[in-house]
């Protein structure tokens, strides 16, 4: 299980870095600032890559190992190196996925996807998310801001592809548990970022705390552009540090998971982000029916019940203003209302097919019937299918959403050793809280883990059922 193999050790480290440190270069000194100039730069790195090594016709590890450091930079975001191009940001990990997605295109052509191609069993969720893009692609077609439009079909395309490239390239254990860790090792580094915001009120160029009031400088964002995306981060990693804690053998990284896990909770807090710490609560809840014994599920299952309706309860006043239709006091919540309310009449109005790709923002600025004060994403990330592609594409997600959990349970319940277990239990609590803390942040479509978590979900369930057939 080794992330690569000894006699290629040399060339991978050789020319990654040498690669990755050409890239960093050409984003420092905004040398890619067109899309002549950026298609230029992807055709040279396939071509350095080319200088460096004769491919073999099966041999994926450089690709894999590309993966890797693309999963690993998505997590850092566009806080760091980018460039706009147009009204689209590239940034590290970007500029990887595209090299990632010529490399692929290349084995492609070369007739060369064949036998891995044939090992893929989760065709289902992949032709959903095909679907997804072609009707994004195609309702350009009716959109009023084209631009928009693009721009959400280029991040959506990225996230949708990164799916098919884990499924492809990651079929043996050995990747998804690398995955694991690089995932909580990620969330190590955006942790010390968070409390280096929390405690030095100071930010990253990206955050939009840099340019708050005094009294909000606390307010952590880390690599994101605001504190909701991060709380939503956060609450979907705490259940990856759970799994570790629960299953690692040393008590020294036990208690350095307790760590992180207890700053990640703290970060959280200090967020003010109310949906991610519902998320958190109802994803523990959902979890005590999952792995404990039935006397604890029933103590806990109360003590949460009781907490979660607690919670309930204090905002019940801004349930029966949205059913009632009436303003409430608290001015966010009443513009989270009206956001909801504005969404259910764009997409009754356009028959059920969605107002088009990434257009639901100019249809909030420019054909709102409740007023948002200028407040624009709708802020739910259900909502934003909804609006954007409409019933089917909304209905097929959930349906998709709801089999990956299922399905995750399933290889809990049956998994035979500790890294199953791991695994498993990690990416059911972590769909759980996403579930939750999607209604957080402004906008999902932007934010990498989620797509990530997709990836790593289906990909894992893929495996499963290559396990099942070479058993």
């Amino acid at each position: 299980m080794k992330l690569l193999d000894n006699d290629k050790l040399p060339y991978q480290i050789i020319s990654i870095l040498f690669l990755t440190l050409i890239s960093v270069v050409f984003l420092k000194f905004n040398l890619i600032n067109s899309y002549i100039t950026l298609t230029a730069f992807a055709s040279g790195y396939i071509l350095l890559l080319l200088v460096f090594r004769k491919w073999s016709v099966y041999n994926f590890d450089l690709e894999r190992s590309f993966l890797f450091l693309a999963i690993g930079l998505s997590f850092l975001q566009a806080a760091f190196l980018s460039v706009k191009i147009g009204s689209i940001s590239i940034f590290p990990y970007r500029l990887l996925f595209l090299i990632l997605f010529l490399l692929i295109l290349v084995r492609l052509l070369r007739n060369e996807l064949k036998v891995y191609a044939q090992t893929i069993s989760v065709n289902g969720y992949l032709l959903f998310l095909l679907a997804w893009l072609f009707y994004s692609l195609i309702s350009l077609s009716w959109v009023k801001s084209f631009n928009s439009g693009v721009r959400y079909l280029f991040l959506l395309g990225i996230g949708v592809f990164m799916v098919y490239f884990v499924v492809l390239l990651f079929q043996r254990e050995g990747d998804y548990l690398k995955f694991f860790y690089l995932w909580i090792g990620m969330l190590v580094m955006l942790v010390v970022v968070g409390l280096w915001n929390n405690l030095t009120h100071q930010h990253l160029s990206t955050s939009f705390i840099l340019n708050a009031p005094p009294h909000k400088k606390h307010i952590p964002t880390a690599v994101f552009y605001n504190q909701n995306d991060y709380a939503s981060y956060l609450a979907v990693s705490s259940f990856f540090l759970i799994a570790f804690i629960r299953y690692i053998k040393s008590y020294l990284m036990k208690i350095l998971g307790f760590i992180i896990l207890a700053l990640s909770l703290y970060l959280m807090y200090v967020t003010e982000s109310r949906a991610s710490l519902l998320a958190v609560l109802l994803a523990v809840a959902g979890m005590t029916f999952v792995i404990l014994k039935p006397k604890i599920k029933i103590i806990l299952g109360m003590v949460l019940i009781g907490v979660v309706t607690l919670f309930i309860s204090t905002q019940l006043d801004t349930a029966t203003a949205f059913l009632n239709n009436e303003e409430t006091t608290d001015n966010s919540v009443s513009i989270r209302t009206n956001l909801i309310k504005n969404a259910l009449y764009f997409t009754s109005e356009s028959f059920g097919f969605g107002v088009g790709s990434g257009n639901v923002e100019y249809y909030m600025k420019n054909y709102f019937i409740y007023p948002t004060q200028n407040v624009l994403n709708v802020h739910n990330w259900y909502l934003e299918i909804l609006v954007n592609n409409g019933v089917i594409i909304f209905i097929g997600y959930m349906l998709l959403y709801l089999s990956i959990i299922i399905k995750i349970f399933h290889l809990y319940k049956k998994a035979e050793n500790p890294v199953s277990k791991m695994i498993s239990e990690a990416l059911l609590g972590a769909l759980f809280a996403f579930a939750f803390a999607s209604i957080s942040p402004s906008s999902v479509s932007n934010l990498n883990y989620h797509w990530m978590l997709l990836a790593f979900s289906i990909g894992y369930i893929n495996l499963s059922k290559i396990n099942r057939k070479g058993s």
